[in-house]
């Protein structure tokens, strides 16, 4: 008898601490009304971070979307330049293209990835949008380092990044779901993390 009322104890306190663990770290709701709703996802999180911590605009996308969930019209040159060329760096999230070396920099390029968009419930864009972005060799490095999977299929990565042109062309090598001509923006990155499917 006693030992079932310890198990039933030690059941009632670990699912406790569970269930408080979930709530604080905005996995679960704890009743009180915020003025912001929680993120639901862990993805969701590390990007509330990352643009808090450096005071990005993550609301590019729904300005150009102007509050809808999707936009079938193409974005114009003139639109990006309006939502990227601004004093507050930019939150870009999408999966690798390309890394490339330029003397003592490397340049990452980046595609806006409908997954990833989905994921952070961000707006659709028909329109293929990249970042390539100059970074230091050893923040690349370290970020390798310590994601040997960012490559991975259904890996992706949040860059916040500070844009100073956007062009309208063809790319090379596009990605999946990514069309031949794109706009791209070019600048310098900031801070970047790597997003995870699991």
């Amino acid at each position: 008898m006693l030992r079932r009322f310890l198990i039933g104890l030690l059941v009632a306190a670990i699912a406790g601490f569970c269930v408080l663990y979930l709530v604080r770290h905005g996995f679960l709701s704890s009743g009180k009304k915020t003025e912001e709703a929680a993120p639901r996802t862990m993805t969701q999180v590390i990007s509330a971070d990352l643009v808090r911590k450096n005071a990005a605009d993550d609301s590019w996308d729904r300005d150009l979307c102007q509050g809808q969930p999707a936009r079938q019209t193409p974005v114009l040159t003139v639109e990006l330049e309006k939502a990227w060329l601004t004093d507050k760096p930019i939150l870009f999230v999408g999966k690798i293209a390309d890394v490339r070396s330029e003397g003592s920099d490397d340049r990452l390029i980046v595609d806006r990835d409908m997954f990833w968009a989905a994921m952070l419930s961000r707006p659709l864009l028909t329109t293929g949008l990249r970042i390539s972005v100059a970074c230091p060799k050893a923040v690349l490095d370290a970020f390798i380092a310590a994601n040997p999977d960012y490559l991975d299929a259904g890996n992706g990565i949040a860059v916040v990044a500070k844009i100073e042109s956007v062009e309208s062309g063809p790319t090379t090598g596009a990605a999946d779901g990514v069309p031949a001509s794109a706009k791209t923006g070019r600048g310098k990155a900031l801070d970047l993390v790597c997003l995870r499917r699991r």
